[in-house]
């Protein structure tokens, strides 16, 4: 399943500067939370919002 998700998060979020490696972290994280296929889609909304506001904030510091 991390697989599966470092393939989505690189894919969808990229752009927004993150490097290989916090985008690996996330994947792992998101790997060990979620028991099922199907909810893939709605781990991915959320975490969505949570990438924007690290990237924003890193923005606003940097």
């Amino acid at each position: 399943m991390k697989e599966k998700f470092l393939i989505a998060l690189t894919a969808q979020y990229k752009d927004l500067g993150f490097g290989a490696n916090a985008i690996v972290k996330v994947a792992h994280y998101l790997a060990k939370k979620v028991l099922y296929e199907e909810d893939i889609d709605g781990v991915f909304q959320d975490v969505e919002g949570l990438l924007n506001t690290f990237q924003t904030d890193g923005d606003i510091g940097g």
